[in-house]
């Protein structure tokens, strides 16, 4: 695909948030029941500095109607986060998930699969491909040879 043709100039921290923001959006279509296709994501990745815009893509009252525009709230964002961080730690296709050495689009994606980090065609922004949820916590048993990123949170 040349979408991805200068994949050399990808950063490893484009993966981390693309996969960060996935783990995200699903937590908060679970605590709010809102509908994860009527989620999107904005990744926002340079070489100093990253962020996420989510947003949703309806224009109606289903957005503040589940509980999902309360989800955004500063009290409710470090247990979203911690969430979120969990529900990627486990997949059910593991251990074949966390050790397949490549998946998805062109072989793009590490460790993510439907169970765990991909969502909906129509809310990525970038076709479900450069996820790897073993950036964010080692899912790998056994295998210490790398820390996840936030692998401190859960010590």
């Amino acid at each position: 695909s040349n979408r991805f043709a200068d994949i050399k100039n990808i950063l490893p921290r484009f993966v981390l948030i693309h996969t960060f923001s996935h783990a995200l959006m699903r937590q908060l279509s679970f605590n709010s029941g809102y509908n994860l296709a009527s989620i999107r994501e904005k990744l926002y990745v340079f070489e100093d500095k990253a962020g996420i815009l989510i947003y949703t893509a309806q224009g109606d009252s289903e957005g503040s109607l589940g509980g999902l525009v309360r989800q955004g709230q500063i009290d409710l964002c470090p247990s979203l986060i911690i969430s979120a961080l969990e529900s990627v730690r486990w997949c059910s296709n593991d251990p074949i998930c966390s050790e397949m050495p490549e998946n998805g689009l062109d072989g793009l994606n590490r460790a993510a699969c439907h169970a765990c980090s991909i969502i909906p065609e129509t809310s990525c922004s970038e076709l479900n491909v450069l996820l790897d949820r073993n950036l964010l916590l080692n899912s790998r048993l056994g295998n210490d040879e790398f820390s996840g990123f936030f692998d401190g949170l859960f010590d």
